[in-house]
């Protein structure tokens, strides 16, 4: 068996080598790794290419593209059997995290999306099955996932998290509002009404001019594949499902 372990990377100039020195110790050469790299400073590509010139994993250039569009991109030139994806290089692994997660997917879940705290993992036929990931910027992940669960093909083991936490950073009130903006517009993107939405998300009220703002823009781009549109009651019981821990794997306590 073969596996791609699928990044994104948009600058990350201070995580980059940290992130990636605590991948290579984990995978041999059952594995490969795919870059899809949309850009940073010259340092950071310095050290990349002195990366890609040792064999240590295949980059593509991704300048301008989403989130989301740089995952499908990084899917479309993996080649292994399983696609291991949502470690980015502003991540850092604990050790040894990622060959127990492994054995317990094929273990228990084989053929499944399986989804642990920052690293998923599931059959690349599968991700092709789902209409891969869609063009936009906040919350690509859990987009394809709700499809996988639509589909009976979701379990989760979220108390499982492969990723060494840091303090959380503080964020200005623009960088807050410009999250909450694309995160609403991508909803509205993918097929979600915004009425329904503001109904159950009532938070956006002090915020209503940029609910409406990303409305608006949400109109104005090219429309979504069928096959990755999805409605409001698609997503609330995909969330409510997974919060109520009716998604996991179950009588499973420790993947270590």
């Amino acid at each position: 068996m073969k596996y791609s372990v699928c990044i994104i990377s948009y600058k990350n100039d201070d995580t980059i080598r940290a992130s990636l020195e605590s991948l290579f110790p984990q995978i041999d050469d059952r594995f490969e790794v795919v870059l899809a790299d949309n850009g940073g400073g010259r340092a950071r590509d310095e050290y990349l290419v002195s990366l890609e010139c040792e064999g240590r994993f295949r980059r593509v250039r991704t300048f301008g593209a989403s989130r989301g569009a740089g995952r499908q991109i990084a899917h479309q030139f993996a080649r292994g059997d399983y696609e291991l994806s949502c470690f980015d290089t502003d991540d850092v692994l604990r050790p040894n995290s990622i060959e127990p997660l492994l054995s317990l997917y094929h273990k228990r879940a084989e053929g499944m999306f399986f989804v642990s705290r920052q690293l998923s993992i599931a059959p690349r036929p599968l991700i092709d099955e789902l209409g891969g990931y869609a063009d936009i910027n906040r919350g690509e992940d859990n987009h394809l996932w709700c499809r996988a669960f639509l589909k009976g093909k979701y379990v989760d083991f979220l108390h499982y998290d492969v990723i060494e936490r840091r303090p959380a950073e503080s964020r200005s009130l623009l960088h807050r509002l410009s999250s909450r903006y694309g995160w609403a517009r991508d909803k509205f993107r993918t097929g979600v009404n915004p009425i329904h939405f503001y109904g159950m998300e009532r938070s956006l009220l002090p915020t209503f001019p940029i609910f409406a703002l990303a409305w608006l823009d949400a109109r104005r781009r090219p429309r979504l594949p069928d096959c990755q549109m999805l409605t409001t009651k698609d997503y609330a019981t995909y969330f409510g499902a997974r919060e109520r821990g009716m998604l996991a794997l179950p009588e499973v306590e420790s993947a270590r």
